[in-house]
């Protein structure tokens, strides 16, 4: 037996067989009688123990106490052996406790057919190894002998004899590990070289050549490396993200052929495999496939660079031995000029060629039109994944978002990274995708207006919430009021609650007691705010929720007494505190009001009347405000909505309002205890002012627009804040009840949601069948029971092009649903005063004007590094990308060319010179008939992986994405301007926006009826 490091090894068969054992201090050897086996042969073992001299045997008897963690074990038999008598019983390996057989692999050494081995396995968990033996662990080993007692099966020669030599051995391996292949290991890379080019597979292709050095090698060739040693697998491949650790193995693709410039070294991107180490051969693989074949070698001679560097290593921390980096050249390919997508360009004839979740145009029946609206898509894709919450302000918020791509629309000069700021509350997405609990949070001081040039999908449990606010719980014997809940976008605020009374001009009754007196607050306002307005419009200041007043109206002032005149403080005998006490409260905040009045506030104390019989309740609560404010028609007839119709553009599109904040009030205030505490002037012994609750913020307002499809599975919440509450707590020290007293806030009114698209899908859910939310927020509430007012509803308007909406489908999918109201012609409820819907009409007003369609990524077959875009040369009619133009200015429809002169244009230059016509991209800002109808433009990047399959939806940012870092390049109006940029591309796609406001001001834009042929020159290299 021999164990790798330890020196150990075994022997047993024929005539004579030699076993040596290490071992450390001492040894001892057995001896036996040989045997008749059953070829009659007889079998003698000599057995020596490494510690002295050995004599001749059939029993080996051993123990081995100080072998590595992955030593082999073998034996070396006097003749060979024959494989197929090698097995786990011929040759046992055992765990000496639990008789398990540890994981390995028993074989006949190939290079000595003598010797058997049983290796150890090697498992790698996460780039750990994981070792067969254990050093915790003794293991026996036995090999049965045909003289002995055992049973067999027998370990037999090729020639057919059975061993005669019995082996019992004990290995315990309680060493580190060894290094199994000594010294650093050794690798060889090897390619495929083709003989001639193109060549004829496989005849004229040569495997596994040294890579280093090697000329036209084969452009679909592995790059293999062979390492000659079991490999640390961490230091090879990050089995995460299947690549090789940032500090490992780099392959890469010169691309000016010079090796001393590395600076134009690019990552060769591709799929690496690393196989299972070969325990046998001692031997590691790892193969590398270049994504899209290895690149052309071109005209440049460019080369692929394989570096291999120290931090690749064996399992014991040995560096690979060998040169780095290893340099060969790639096949040179010659690749014709291609014409993208095809020969005759896009005609549109099918959506083959379409991004359908980004295009809102018509695209099909030959021809490119314009869309409904969805907007120009100017900001990019918006996908929101699992879990994940993205936030919006509508007054200011910049593009790209971090962690995205900058696949913005706008025109920038080269080198300028594309940006765009939006200060309007327009977010002009090429489509926008919450999945399963994603979450969109829009806030700001203006509407939110969320365009996606294609489809619009939220996902179940998806969100997007333009919700106001609620205040944090109100602590009564804080100085001011807790910050009102801020409304949605668009919507009004709640109104601050009431601070403590300043008695800065009392010094008595700042000196009553500890936690008991008055408090010096400077600018204290001691009745409650009224909430923001429907809109933030200070016109509609009637629509927020009104404030609470302070409570008695008339506050203790000068000595410390009871005040003799009308609407002072009051107070009642406490018989069981015999005390005198003030139960005045104040009103709490009124709700905010949109579609629907706000409530007003519900003031409650346990002793409603004073022992004069004064009301301890404010005469006026704050009312809630008033819907009327608003201007709302009527929900009948449908047919004269306007309000209802949400339109941004006559002003409309509103958040709610804000609920009111609550009053100060001097409750749990007393005198000295005289009954029956109605004399005037009755000393104050404890002074008790408590600030408010403030009121909840207004749901805000969104116009959802999708070019395409809208689809809702998920929530929009436009709910109105809560009303601030007054702290609660089961304490009931003198300290924490001093700070439960605040009356509470009202609450905001729910805001407004619009959506529209060609097709407006509404999940309908029986479990939970809310899709949409406007309603408004809950009252805060206090300890003595009173709350604030209840905020109204908002709005809810729905258009599509179905002509299958109605207020009866749409209804059971938005809160407040309202029973009651019944469908005359249908007899069917539905909330008549919360939704109205209607057909999705084109606006005239930016950017509603926009649509557009975006194509799917273009790329040509073959290993080809880098597309070269074609320049015009107009005097030889040569244009680097090219289109046709239906127009008909009513005398029959003519196909024009855009780029040339065309003769039957009615113009005298072509149409990209035409005033109207000039490919320019509009904002939204543009002054009415200036600009032009449409705009085409060209984005590149480099693609990594194969995108042939699926070339319409390739992901360009994430952990899944198919592009090289920082290899999308802005857009631009003319492809030959993507060969500027690094990386260089090897993919492109266009984009069309038509402006639809162009079509109020006449000709020429009233005179396109389409676009087609869209071609783009380029040549693979």
């Amino acid at each position: 037996m021999k164990a790798i490091g330890a020196r150990a090894a075994a022997a047993g068969m024929a005539a004579l067989l030699t076993f040596v054992a290490g071992c450390s201090g001492g040894g001892s050897s057995g001896s036996g009688s040989g045997g008749s086996g059953s070829n009659g042969a007889m079998f003698i073992a000599t057995c020596s123990l490494g510690c002295g001299g050995g004599q001749s045997t059939a029993e080996v008897t051993c123990t081995i106490v100080d072998i590595p963690i992955n030593a082999d074990i073998y034996v070396v038999f006097s003749e060979p052996v024959d494989p197929n008598s090698v097995s786990d019983e011929s040759f046992n390996v055992k765990d000496a406790i639990t008789s398990a057989q540890p994981p390995g692999n028993l074989f006949v050494d190939p290079t000595n057919p003598r010797r058997v081995v049983f290796r150890p396995a090697i498992a790698f968990v996460n780039g750990t190894p994981q070792f067969g033996f254990s050093p915790t662990s003794t293991y026996k080993v036995t090999i049965p002998s045909e003289d002995g007692s055992d049973p067999g099966p027998f370990i037999t020669s090729a020639g057919g004899k059975r061993n005669a030599s019995l082996m019992r051995c004990s290995v315990k391996p309680i060493q580190g590990v060894t290094d199994v292949v000594a010294g650093p290991p050794t690798v060889d890379v090897l390619v495929s070289v083709a003989l001639v080019s193109p060549p004829v597979v496989p005849a004229d292709v040569l495997p596994n050549q040294d890579a280093d050095g090697a000329t036209n090698v084969w452009r679909d060739s592995t790059i293999r490396f062979v390492f000659h040693d079991i490999m640390n697998p961490a230091s090879v491949l990050d089995e995460a993200s299947g690549q090789p650790p940032a500090n490992g193995i780099a392959i890469k693709f010169d691309v000016d052929g010079d090796l001393d410039t590395v600076s134009d070294q690019v990552v060769l991107p591709g799929e690496y495999r690393l196989d299972e180490p070969d325990l046998s051969l001692l031997r590691t693989e790892l193969t590398f496939t270049a994504s899209a074949g290895l690149p052309s070698a071109g005209v440049d001679l460019r080369q692929v660079v394989i570096e291999i560097p120290p931090t690749v290593q064996d399992l014991v921390g040995n560096s690979v031995a060998g040169p780095s980096p290893i340099a060969f050249t790639p096949e040179i390919v010659v690749f014709a000029d291609v014409s993208l997508p095809d020969n005759d360009g896009e005609n549109f004839a099918d959506v083959a060629n379409q991004v359908a979740l980004e295009s809102g145009a018509t695209w099909g029946g030959g021809r490119l039109q314009r869309g409904i609206g969805g907007g120009a898509g100017r900001l990019g894709a918006l996908r929101i994944a699992t879990g994940q919450t993205i936030t919006l302000n509508t007054d200011n918020q910049s593009f790209p978002l971090p962690g995205l791509p900058a696949d913005i629309l706008v025109d920038v000069a080269p080198g300028v990274e594309p940006s765009f700021v939006v200060t309007n509350g327009i977010f002009e997405f090429s489509s926008l995708v919450i999945d399963q609990g994603g979450t969109l949070v829009l806030e700001g001081t203006k509407a939110a207006r969320v365009f996606s040039r294609g489809s619009t999908t939220i996902q179940s449990f998806g969100v997007i919430d333009i919700s106001g606010d609620s205040p944090a719980v109100q602590l009564s014997d804080e100085a001011q009021s807790n910050a009102a809940g801020v409304g949605g976008p668009g919507a009004g605020d709640g109104g601050l609650g009431a601070d403590r009374f300043d008695n800065t001009p009392n010094p008595t009754l700042l000196v009553l007691g500890v936690g008991s007196s008055g408090i010096q607050n400077p600018g204290a306002v001691t009745n409650g705010q009224r909430g923001g307005p429907v809109g933030r419009d200070p016109a509609l200041e009637d629509s927020g929720g009104g404030g609470g007043l302070r409570f008695p109206l008339v506050f203790p002032s000068g000595n410390p007494t009871i005040q003799p005149f009308l609407g002072g403080l009051r107070l009642s005998f406490n018989a069981l505190a015999s005390t005198c006490l003030c139960f005045q409260v104040a009103s709490g905040g009124g709700g905010g009001a949109y579609a629907q009045d706000g409530r007003s506030a519900f003031p409650l104390t346990p002793v409603p009347l004073a022992t004069d019989l004064s009301e301890n309740l404010p005469q006026h609560p704050a009312s809630g405000g008033f819907a009327s404010a608003v201007g709302i028609e009527a929900p009948d007839p449908e047919s004269a909505h306007d309000v209802r119709r949400l339109r941004f553009e006559t002003g409309d599109l509103r958040g709610g309002s804000g609920g009111g904040g609550g009053g100060v009030h001097l409750y749990g205030t007393t005198g000295a205890p005289i009954f029956p505490c109605t004399g005037l002037g009755l000393p104050l012994a404890k002074y008790f002012d408590h600030s408010a609750g403030s009121g909840g913020g207004g749901g805000g307002a969104l116009q959802l627009v999708a070019g395409d499809t809208l689809t809702l599975s998920g929530k929009i919440l436009a709910l109105g804040g809560n009303g601030g509450d007054a702290f609660r707590s089961e304490d009931t020290t003198d300290t924490v009840v001093r700070q439960t007293r605040s009356a509470a806030g009202g609450a905001g009114s729910g805001g407004a949601v619009r959506l529209q698209g060609q097709s407006v899908l509404i999940d309908l859910n029986t479990g939970d069948p809310t899709r949409i939310d406007v309603r408004g927020g809950f009252g805060g509430t206090n300890a003595t029971l009173g709350i604030g007012g209840r905020g109204g509803h908002g709005l809810v308007r729905i258009e599509d092009t179905s002509g299958a909406l109605t207020r009866v489908t749409e209804s059971p999918k938005i809160a407040p649903f309202i029973p009651g109201h019944i469908n005359s012609s249908t007899g069917l409820e539905e909330s008549e005063n919360v939704v109205s819907v209607g057909e999705w009409i084109a606006s005239r007003t930016r950017p509603e004007t926009f649509s557009g369609s975006v194509s799917c990524w273009m790329k040509p077959a073959g290993n080809y590094f880098r597309l070269i875009f074609t320049e015009d040369d107009e005097p030889n009619g040569i244009f680097g990308w090219s289109m046709d133009v239906y127009y008909d200015a009513g005398s029959g429809e003519l196909l024009l060319k855009y780029r040339d002169e065309d003769p039957s244009s009615p113009f005298g230059t072509p149409l990209e010179d035409v005033v109207g016509l000039q490919n320019g991209l509009n904002a939204p800002a543009t002054q009415n008939c200036v600009g032009d109808y449409f705009a085409i433009r060209f984005q590149g990047a480099r693609a990594v992986t194969d995108i042939s399959a699926d070339p319409c939806n390739v992901a360009i940012s994430g952990p899944d994405s198919q592009i090289e870092l920082d290899s999308l390049t802005p857009w631009v109006s003319h492809p030959a301007e993507l060969n500027d940029f690094e990386p260089r591309v090897n993919m492109i796609r266009f984009v069309v926006v038509f402006d639809g406001r162009m079509i109020t001001c006449g000709a020429p834009a009233t005179s396109i009826k389409g676009l087609t042929n869209v071609k783009i020159l380029a040549t693979p290299d």
